[in-house]
C-alpha cells in the first residue's frame, strides 16, 4: 500500500487509534480495540508482512463491530 499510495499502515493505524477516543462505545469494547490496534503496530514494527497485518486491521473493526451490536442488545 505504501509504495502503490504513498501510505503506510502503521501511519494509518496511528491516526485511527485517536478517533476510537472520540468514538462513543462500551469501553470493554474500546479496550479490546486498542489492544488489537497496538499488537498490529508492534507486529509491523518487527517487518511483518503488510497484507497480513491489514487483514488483521480488518478484522479487529469487525470483531469490534459485533461486540458493539452485542452491547447494544
Amino acid at each position: 500500500m505504501k509504495m502503490r499510495k504513498g501510505l503506510a499502515l502503521v501511519d494509518i493505524i496511528r491516526e485511527v487509534t485517536m478517533f476510537v477516543f472520540k468514538i462513543q462505545m462500551p469501553s470493554d469494547v474500546r479496550v479490546k480495540l486498542i489492544n488489537d490496534l497496538a499488537d498490529i503496530e508492534y507486529r509491523l514494527s518487527f517487518a511483518c508482512n503488510d497484507k497480513l497485518q491489514l487483514g488483521a486491521l480488518i478484522s479487529t473493526f469487525t470483531d469490534t463491530r459485533t461486540a458493539m451490536v452485542a452491547a447494544a442488545s
